[in-house]
């Protein structure tokens, strides 16, 4: 009876995935001067609890409509993922192999192309709703390795005939 409970479970998940309607609003690159230094190249505790490979780009900001900013960085973010150190490397605590290379003092910044893309997402909820949600996706590769960022702001609740 529970694996028949979550395998519907996930089912109703994919559904609701499934008729989910992406709506682009704009689709934009930048090129930014990102600053790579102990103060922007980071490892922190993420919003989950594990830490995350971060990269403070304060340029961010002027991009974008949203805060993009996360808990104990010194401004917006992008995100490469899973790091192995809550330390800074500059600090002595080098765990994470992509470290080095974002810690170069003859390269101090990297030109970067930063995309921003805009959306509204229209999702359907099992009660008959329609859930109306501003989102903006940020990503960059920068010295090879790819950060992302996205924020989400409900906008409003719909009739369900809007999500369809």
């Amino acid at each position: 009876m529970k694996l028949f409970i979550l395998i519907s479970f996930i089912f109703s998940i994919q559904k609701a995935k499934a008729e989910s309607k992406d709506v682009l609003i704009d689709d934009q690159t930048y090129t930014v001067d990102v600053a790579l230094n102990k103060n922007t190249v980071l490892c922190l505790q993420g919003d989950y609890g594990a830490n995350s490979f971060k990269i403070a780009v304060p340029q961010i900001d002027d991009l974008t409509f949203l805060d993009h900013t996360s808990p104990g960085a010194p401004g917006p973010c992008i995100n490469a993922g899973f790091c192995k150190t809550k330390d800074l490397p500059f600090m002595g605590a080098t765990t994470d192999d992509r470290f080095p290379i974002f810690h170069d003092l003859l390269n101090p910044i990297e030109m970067a192309q930063v995309r921003v893309i805009r959306k509204e997402v229209l999702t359907p909820t099992t009660d008959g709703r329609c859930l109306r949600t501003y989102v903006e996706h940020i990503s960059s590769t920068i010295r090879g390795t790819l950060f992302q960022h996205e924020a989400h702001l409900p906008l409003a609740e719909l009739k369900i005939e809007n999500c369809q």
